[in-house]
């Protein structure tokens, strides 16, 4: 058997999906952010070629992967310390979160589960979780007041974007370094890239950029089920959301953020 396993995301359902959204619901090339119209496109065209070749094709669809080496933990850590993290609306909607090894746990299941080929499966986390369950492990473990982070509102959202020359210039520099060097000298590469990204104004966290996908998830409602990945994959996330945030800081330790050792989640 020769078998393509496809790493989608749910937010081919939007940021914010309609209560009810699961694997059967017909996706949509029409949504707001061009990311989730070309993970739809992605996976469609892989349906297609399904039908001509041979090989097996299962996609999966996780939702916000955190964990060493993620945007959602050393991204969210390094916005919490350059004074630009937020949560809108109070950051109180639900976060599709999954551990980045229980993602890993899904794709070795997908590798050998009979009579999944051309299936998609949404996958997470055992525990609903908001966004500020997300933020607070970090920001305990950083010494900031969660409480503290700005939370603007919906409407100040804004779907303001770089130029495709400034984001695949900022991507390929950065993220080619990011995990690979000491922090400070990350840092100095970060600020570079982040000025030609945003124009932020420091003196005024007002005027940092509250962009539409982060408010979207950040207020969203709704939890896609993962049933159909526990009924056909036998998925069971084997570590729990707490054990992933202690392992998450303990990352963000070794990677030489500033940790504060009388954190709970240290």
């Amino acid at each position: 058997m020769r078998r393509l396993i496809y790493l989608s995301s749910a937010s081919v359902h939007g940021q914010s999906p309609a209560t009810g959204v699961d694997e059967t619901t017909p996706l949509s090339k029409r949504q707001p952010l061009a990311y989730n119209s070309a993970k739809v496109v992605a996976e469609q065209q892989l349906g297609r070629l399904r039908e001509i070749g041979r090989v097996e094709v299962v996609i999966l669809r996780p939702g916000i992967v955190f964990g060493p080496r993620s945007q959602w933990t050393g991204g969210v850590a390094d916005e919490i310390l350059n004074g630009t993290a937020y949560l809108t609306e109070g950051g109180w909607g639900v976060c599709n979160s999954i551990y980045v090894d229980n993602l890993v746990h899904a794709i070795k299941l997908a590798l050998v589960a009979p009579n999944v080929d051309g299936k998609a499966f949404l996958l997470g986390d055992a525990e609903a979780v908001t966004w500020r369950d997300l933020y607070l492990p970090i920001c305990e473990a950083l010494g900031y007041d969660l409480d503290g982070l700005p939370t603007p509102k919906m409407a100040d959202a804004v779907d303001e974007r770089p130029s495709l020359a400034q984001r695949v210039g900022a991507m390929n520099s950065y993220q080619s370094l990011r995990w690979i060097v000491p922090r400070p000298a990350r840092a100095a590469v970060k600020a570079a890239i982040r000025e030609m990204r945003w124009p932020l104004n420091t003196e005024n966290p007002a005027s940092y950029p509250v962009t539409l996908e982060r408010a979207l998830l950040h207020t969203s409602s709704y939890r896609p089920p993962y049933a159909r990945a526990e009924r056909e994959l036998g998925y069971c996330p084997p570590i729990t959301f707490d054990e992933g945030c202690r392992r998450s800081v303990e990352w963000l330790g070794f990677a030489g953020y500033p940790i504060d050792g009388r954190s709970r989640h240290a």
